[in-house]
């Protein structure tokens, strides 16, 4: 049966090429934009070591400051709150330069923008291993490629251990050609000849220029669905060629792949995957119908004329897009307060790219790993404040995790022994003694600070790395060891019910911590800033 092996494969292949083409087919003042847009789907999955690629995505966000602004709100809460929508309202993520080979190596390298500043990356992969550093910190991570993760992706996608090859390029435009010949033009779509810089040199390209809103993008997807459904012979065709295509295959290449089993298709099975493809769109535009009709007032919300796109493309004498330029502003439909996930008005994203040849690039090199690397096995054991000394004291990076988000900090309740819910939880828990005064179960404590507590010699140890002590204690003695230097505490350390219990003064003391009552819900509030 053919059906099910080679559906298998030209499915998945569709939906990728789909996100990746843009709208627009027909011929535009000459420029024949079916090659156009077939050229630049097979360049996105083709490798070429002397080729690069810069890229910018920008991001704005606007906010309703109506639902924003709630009467009764701490005002703290609030200025917290107005300083990250003006720190993550605009932010663009760019690109300077992205380079792969035919090996699969990858070298690029790039700055992320937001209200706080500018973060700076590199990222290195090969066969083995990608490493990836960030501006400020002093060690790079590194993510190894082992073989099993590399075959699991090559099994599930085809297409993309194919795309480097020349079979990959011959089966990508096949079926690029036919899915971009049905898209319709956008109502407004004109070129003109001009000449641009692209990396820094003046290129004679041809701009195209396209337009629309929302309402019309809305009326573009089932009218593609349509012109999909009523192209029967094109899909036969295109169907008949990728067949033809496996056909004639390497045998080498098809035992790599596993596909040296494959069977072609009797005429029979044939027409039966033509039809089933077929119908597939006919039930795609009958499904779309049906929920447009259904629910036309959330329809026309969603694709509504304040939401705008519009899109320049320049293109060289070979057919190739060297640069474009992208605006999506979406305007959110109006709902109802409570239903609103976030009080947006709307947003903008903006993409720009270059795409340039070096003839006399550097080849990649394969990834030399300098000493102290982390992997991600260090991350997952690594407490907050460790991660956040891995950054330099004067990076952005840090300043946002302890200034902002406050990761050397700690706050958390512990609950009156009474509550069993919370021990059997692992939750802290705390007692009073005859006197009134408060111990609190050391390694429910501890675990809260993130600090680890293990038994040693007789002791109990435990190293914290808010305030750099290893600290020993001996259950029943009040002598305790900080650094290697003799201490004496208030009380004692005591074991209660086999759980190890310390006062709370002598304890939050040491840690630089303080510690309060809420009468009401009898729970002590611990807090430590740093």
């Amino acid at each position: 049966m053919m059906g099910k092996r080679l559906k298998r494969w030209l499915v998945p292949s569709v939906a990728a090429l789909l996100a990746v083409v843009p709208a627009g087919c027909e011929a535009v003042n000459g420029l024949d934009m079916n090659k156009v847009l077939v050229e630049r789907t097979v360049d996105s999955n083709a490798a070429n070591p002397n080729a690069s690629i810069s890229m910018s995505i920008g991001l704005d966000l606007q906010w309703n400051d109506a639902l924003l602004n709630v009467e009764g709100e701490d005002e703290a809460d609030v200025a917290m709150q107005k300083k990250w929508l003006d720190w993550f309202s605009k932010t663009t993520f760019k690109l300077n330069e992205l380079r792969t080979d035919e090996e699969g190596r990858i070298l690029a390298n790039g700055v992320f923008s937001f209200g706080k500043g500018n973060i700076s990356f590199q990222l290195h992969a090969d066969e083995s291993h990608l490493l990836f550093e960030v501006e400020g910190a002093k060690r790079p991570l590194v993510i190894d490629l082992d073989e099993p993760l590399k075959g699991s992706m090559a099994g599930e996608s085809p297409l993309l251990a194919l795309q480097r090859s020349k079979e990959g390029e011959s089966l990508i435009r096949t079926v690029a050609s036919y899915f971009v010949g049905n898209l319709p033009n956008p109502p407004k779509i004109d070129a003109k000849s001009a000449s641009v810089e692209i990396h820094g040199t003046k290129t004679d390209v041809t701009q195209v220029h396209a337009e629309l809103n929302g309402k019309q993008l809305g009326e573009l997807i089932p009218a593609y669905l349509d012109a999909l459904v009523k192209d029967e012979s094109g899909l036969r065709k295109m169907v008949g060629e990728v067949t033809d295509w496996f056909a004639a295959l390497p045998p080498e290449m098809k035992e790599s792949l596993e596909l040296d089993d494959l069977e072609l298709p009797s005429k029979d099975e044939f027409e039966e995957t033509v039809q089933e493809m077929a119908d597939s769109f006919k039930e795609a535009k009958k499904e779309l119908d049906s929920e447009r009709a259904d629910n036309e007032d959330e329809w026309n919300a969603f694709f509504n004329e304040k939401t705008t796109l519009s899109a320049d493309l320049y293109v060289d004498s070979d057919l190739k897009v060297r640069k474009l330029a992208a605006d999506l502003h979406y305007s959110m439909p109006t709902v109802e307060e409570e239903e609103m996930a976030l009080p947006l008005t709307g947003f903008t994203i903006r993409l720009e790219q270059e795409n340039w040849t070096d003839p006399n690039a550097s080849p990649i090199s394969n990834v030399v790993l300098p000493p102290r690397v982390l992997n991600v096995d260090d991350l997952m054991e690594m407490t907050s404040l460790r991660g956040l000394r891995l950054f330099e004291n004067d990076s952005v990076i840090y300043d946002l995790l302890k200034n902002d988000f406050s990761v050397d900090d700690a706050s958390f309740e512990v609950y009156p022994k009474s509550e069993e819910w919370a021990s059997n939880w692992g939750l802290p828990s705390y007692r009073e003694d005859k006197n009134g005064k408060i111990l609190i179960s050391l390694r429910g404590t501890l675990n809260e600070f993130e600090d680890n507590v293990v038994y040693r010699g007789g002791h109990l140890v435990f190293y914290d790395e808010g305030t750099y002590q290893e600290v020993a204690l001996t259950v029943g003695s009040n002598k305790i060891k900080v650094n290697g230097v003799d201490k004496t505490w208030s009380q004692p350390v005591v074991t209660i019910d086999g759980t190890a219990y310390a006062y709370a003064d002598d304890l939050l003391g040491l840690l630089g911590a303080k510690y309060s009552l809420d009468d009401e819900t009898s729970r002590l509030l611990i807090e430590r800033d740093l």
